[in-house]
């Protein structure tokens, strides 16, 4: 089989701890939302994604992600966690010969072209083991997941509400590869409004809009 790479980009939560969506905060003033570099760092490296987000937001992640190709919105209803929006982008797919789905939360904007390109060469020699990043022994994203890993684990119960670690664990019959990398991107989660940067337009003391 062809080998297919789709990055999965989750934005479909509600971001309560930040005040609103995650991936349509600006990192600085006039910048791009946080969805559009994480976007345009898969362009670079040659990689699909699919932004899955709620249906109320999708117009606008359609916009943040700009027009520079290589990508497609996917709305999607809330409720779940990691595991279940890894498995409607799998439906959403199916029929593409999509081989490998990457797990990629929308607050971590800083994973470096380099890291991506790294992760597919590893996921590439391994291409039936998940394959992870990890900086000073703390996993980070994102996930590369071979497409039966996620078929397998929607045959199981409690799929709907399952976290990443849930679906790296599920019925056991892949293994995680972690790979070593320096990229502080890889762990880097900008959740609340005071992870962000001081300039940034959502961080304390400059208002939430």
């Amino acid at each position: 089989m062809t080998r297919a790479d789709v990055a999965v980009i989750m934005a479909r939560g509600r971001s309560r701890r930040m005040g609103r969506a995650k991936g349509l905060v600006q990192w600085v003033p006039d910048g791009p939302p946080l969805v559009r570099i994480i976007a345009d760092t898969y362009r670079a490296a040659g990689i699909p994604f699919l932004v899955v987000t709620l249906p109320d937001l999708a117009a606008a992640y359609g916009a943040a992600v700009g027009e520079g190709g290589g990508g497609a919105i996917l709305p999607a209803e809330p409720g779940g966690d990691t595991a279940r929006t890894m498995v409607l982008a799998r439906r959403f797919l199916a029929g593409e010969g999509v081989t490998h789905l990457w797990a990629h939360p929308v607050a971590m904007p800083l994973v470096q072209e380099s890291t991506l390109v790294l992760l597919r060469k590893v996921s590439r020699l391994r291409p039936t083991e998940v394959v992870r990043p990890a900086l000073n022994l703390q996993p980070g994203h994102p996930v590369i997941l071979p497409e039966t890993r996620v078929k397998g684990f929607e045959a199981l119960d409690g799929w709907r509400e399952g976290s990443v670690r849930d679906l790296l664990a599920g019925d056991g019959f892949q293994k995680t590869r972690m790979v070593w990398v320096d990229d502080h991107g890889v762990v880097s989660d900008f959740d609340r409004p005071e992870d962000l940067p001081p300039g940034s337009p959502t961080s304390p003391g400059r208002g939430v809009t």
